[in-house]
């Protein structure tokens, strides 16, 4: 390990155990950073950013009682691709064990104040790097630094704020193992996250999951990130990582198109947007009493081989059980896999856009455990789907985005008509929402509906509203204004008596309370194209819902 001499500023080489105290500096990389072959070279060009980057971090750590230093732009010869992948494979230790870690914002001015989410401080580039994310879990506390490098404050202090910007809960950010977050979970945390190099994204994953494996450039990031997978199945039972959900816009649908099947393994840590709800949870009553004979998980040239509960549906489609759930829902999670095999037992993955909830009741009566080969590859192959003509609907405003659970996540702009379009996956809107008698197989709650170009449409939910996050920040999207919402929700209702006259009809939802937000009655009666009237909100209230097929 290369570390800097605060006051000489010259450079040693230590070995483990021989490692002297030292501060490390994280940061993100700018336009002139030095390398290991400026430092060391006689022609140093002082007066560049890179150069007073290092001289004010070896200040600041000498002023807090450091000797040695360590920053990665120097302190790594990137040009040695041997030393470059231990290195990286030992990036995270380095932070764990440094005395101090200095976070150095550049974009954050002197002066501001730190609070809100609108603040220089949550809105840095910092947050947004991959990198930074074991920089930031790793050490013991992070100090932040703004741009002139006074202190802004430190990751404990400022942990309820961060836990807002990341997503990350505090109690991680505060010191708890790591591997009590399931694998969506920590996914999840980097998921919106950018590296330099696309292969990155899943080496700088590498400490958080306790990893370690030699780097490929030049793999991509789906070769480098099915590597990442392949080592975190190889130490942990954890399923979640297969509560992946990809989503597409809109695409043309035909009476029998091309679909894209797809391995049980994601190709992008992007894919687990939506993880950070999702914990491990190994209920006994289902390791005891499912049927089924467990093997363990083994790869080879066909794929990935495993046994997961199944409960088997209709058309070679079955549920497969993962051993994760919803925080503070009582349901597992299931994806869905087709057999494309000629004799049975050859699996891909299909409605990549869904995570089912299984209720444990239905689990314990209709679920076995299966001996399962599933593709770790892209496959392609023909199959029929149900034509949904939606050519009488159309929008024009955005829906407000905003996290939800597994029911539903945030919304696409949908600036188009909808003729021959299907929706798939994170296509939502804030729609009418009516209960109906339980019609959903899986989970033991009445079914939630609004019917487009008929009625009846589904959509999944559950009976009890206090489980929304709408509910908990009532200024979304119950303060319905133009504004604050960008969906004109009278022009909406319009849209629903011009699609589905009959819907409006139903008693349903001619029973349903409407109020305008100023808690006055709201008679849908009156709507006219020639009229309007305030946006209005529902006692059954406007969500963001997504289609079942």
């Amino acid at each position: 390990m290369r570390l800097i001499h605060t006051e000489t500023k010259e450079m040693r080489i230590f070995e483990y155990p021989d490692i002297p105290r030292y501060a490390i500096l994280s940061h993100t990389w700018g336009d002139s950073e030095i390398s290991l072959q400026d430092f060391e070279s006689n022609r140093r060009d002082y007066k560049t950013s890179g150069w007073a980057k290092l001289n004010e971090g070896c200040r600041i750590a000498a002023e807090s009682g450091f000797d040695y230093f360590w920053i990665d732009t120097c302190c790594i010869d990137k040009t040695n691709s041997v030393e470059l992948s231990e290195a990286i494979n030992s990036m995270f230790y380095w932070y764990q064990e440094a005395a101090a870690c200095f976070a150095y914002l550049s974009d954050m001015p002197a002066g501001t104040v730190v609070s809100g989410l609108d603040s220089s401080f949550s809105r840095s580039k910092w947050f947004t790097r991959g990198w930074t994310l074991q920089e930031l879990l790793a050490p013991s506390d992070v100090i932040f630094l703004a741009e002139d490098w006074t202190v802004i404050g430190h990751r404990s202090k400022l942990a309820p704020l961060i836990a807002e910007i990341t997503g990350i809960s505090t109690g991680f950010l505060l010191g708890h193992d790591l591997d009590e977050a399931s694998v969506a979970m920590r996914m999840s945390w980097v998921s919106k996250r950018k590296t330099t190099k696309e292969e990155d994204i899943a080496y700088c994953l590498l400490g958080i999951f306790g990893i370690h494996m030699p780097l490929l450039y030049g793999e991509r990031e789906f070769g480098a990130f099915r590597r990442l997978q392949e080592e975190i199945m190889k130490t942990s039972d954890d399923q979640s990582i297969f509560a992946w959900l990809q989503y597409d816009n809109l695409v043309p649908r035909q009476n029998a198109v091309k679909r894209h099947t797809y391995s049980i393994m994601a190709y992008s840590p992007a894919l687990f947007h939506n993880g950070g709800n999702i914990v491990q949870s190994k209920a006994p009553e289902v390791e005891g009493y499912l049927r089924g004979i467990r093997t363990p998980t083994v790869f080879n040239n066909k794929g990935l081989q495993l046994s997961l509960p199944t409960i088997q549906k209709q058309n070679r489609i079955s549920l497969a059980i993962l051993n994760c759930r919803m925080t503070n829902r009582e349901e597992y999670l299931a994806i869905v896999l087709e057999d494309v095999s000629t004799n049975g037992g050859r699996y891909v993955r299909v409605e990549r856009d869904r995570l089912i909830p299984v209720h444990i009741n239905v689990i314990l009566e209709t679920a076995k455990y299966s001996d399962i080969s599933i593709s770790k590859g892209k496959f392609e192959h023909q199959a029929q789907k149900e034509v949904m003509d939606y050519s009488r609907t159309s929008f024009t405003e955005k829906v407000s985005e905003a996290p939800f659970y597994n029911h539903a996540t945030a919304s696409i702009p949908t600036n188009e008509p909808l003729y021959e379009q299907e929706f798939i996956g994170n296509t939502e809107f804030a729609n009418m929402i009516f209960p109906e008698p339980n019609a959903y197989p899986y989970v033991p709650d009445f079914q939630l509906f609004y019917g487009l170009d008929r009625a009846g449409r589904e959509y999944d939910s559950r009976k009890d509203a206090t489980n929304f996050i709408p509910d908990n920040f009532p200024s979304w999207p119950y303060e319905l204004t133009e504004h604050d919402s960008r969906q004109d929700v009278t022009n909406f209702i319009l849209e629903v008596q011009r699609s589905v006259p009959a819907a409006m009809e139903d008693p349903q939802i001619v029973n349903t309370n409407f109020v305008t937000p100023s808690g006055e009655p709201y008679d849908l009666n009156t709507l006219s194209q020639s009229e309007h009237q305030p946006p209005v909100e529902s006692r059954y209230n406007l969500r963001s819902k997504r289609l079942s097929r």
